[in-house]
């Protein structure tokens, strides 16, 4: 049984650039609620805890507008091991590892129909656990979205995705469960708000949920998800 709640401070300052391109850098600090029950051995074992996680940056995001309807960007997201840990806890807030993770992410508006349809791509390596002697393997990720925008600021649409590990997991307890390689699909609804507030500043909500299904050896569940974006 497993609760979990990510809260992102999330900072991106943007370089003025050419009109065809953009550059971004990014630097997010989370907070982690965790609440966890397990049984081993049929004894119960129960831990929650609300705890810094691993800060997030990208040094930099490059956006290239192919032209005013198609933009395709590029980045790479690093996870750096400053969360807390403890290797005799289960609610830990960080892996306890680098987790580098180059991503790419194209979008299309389609005017006439007033939609957007956007895939992000990226894929994920992890750095040895040195507490635990474990090395997670790589992961393949896939995200989709299909969003149609109304005049009044609001949009609703569809997201979907899978995450799919291509590499075995690296211990001495991983060989024994065939690499505990792990995946899972998910998908569900989206609902966005946009406003233009004047003077240079608008405002961007979004909440979505996900319902995931076909899950091997990862939490399986159902997330939702809040954004809210300040721009100015």
């Amino acid at each position: 049984d497993y609760q979990l709640s990510y809260n992102l401070l999330n900072g991106v300052f943007i370089w003025k650039t050419s009109p065809e391109w953009t550059f971004a850098t990014s630097v997010g600090v989370p907070v982690q609620y965790t609440n966890i029950r397990s049984y081993v051995n049929d004894r119960e074992r129960q831990e929650s805890a609300t705890k810094i996680g691993d800060v997030m940056f990208s040094p930099i995001i490059a956006n290239y507008h192919i032209n005013p309807i198609m933009h395709v960007l590029f980045g790479v997201n690093i996870y750096a091991p400053t969360g807390s840990y403890d290797p005799n806890k289960l609610s830990n807030a960080s892996l306890n590892t680098w987790t580098f993770v180059p991503n790419m992410a194209m979008t299309t508006i389609l005017p006439k129909l007033k939609t957007e349809l956007t895939a992000n791509m990226g894929y994920e390596f992890y750095t040895k656990n040195e507490a635990t002697d474990y090395k997670n393997g790589e992961m393949f990720r896939l995200d989709l979205l299909g969003l149609k925008r109304f005049e009044s600021g609001l949009g609703l649409g569809v997201v979907g995705g899978m995450i799919y590990q291509t590499t075995d997991d690296d211990s001495r307890f991983s060989e024994r469960l065939d690499g505990f390689k792990g995946r899972s699909y998910g998908v569900g609804p989206i609902l966005t708000y946009e406003k233009k507030l004047g003077q240079g500043y608008s405002l961007s909500l979004s909440a979505r949920g996900v319902h995931e299904f076909d899950v091997q050896n990862r939490p399986e569940g159902t997330a939702y998800q809040l954004n809210v974006s300040l721009q100015y």
